[in-house]
């Protein structure tokens, strides 16, 4: 939500800062608005951006180890269901044994 929160805000600047010299009308004010806007994308994407890949990153990473323990788990399932198996095979024929 908080990442959510600051994309919608700097969607919001860039848009206000990208629409202003257009609103005002004033053509040496354009370069200023410019240079602001880059600034704004600049830090964006030296401060924000690096640390929105590195968490999506570690969320893969995490992603990853949970599909190892699923994969585990459906290993140990199925050698539980064969020993099942056995064990119901033994059952019957031990019951049709005299």
């Amino acid at each position: 939500m908080y990442d959510s929160m600051r994309c919608l805000f700097l969607s919001g600047a860039i848009t206000l800062f990208a629409n202003l010299p257009d609103v005002l009308e004033l053509p040496g004010e354009k370069i200023g608005f410019g240079a602001l806007l880059f600034f704004i994308i600049w830090t964006y994407m030296r401060h924000v951006l690096p640390k929105t890949q590195a968490e999506m990153e570690r969320k893969n990473n995490r992603i990853a180890e949970l599909i190892e323990e699923v994969r585990h788990l459906n290993t140990l399932r199925e050698k539980d269901h064969q020993t099942i198996v056995s064990l119901l095979k033994d059952a019957r024929q031990k019951g049709e044994q005299p």
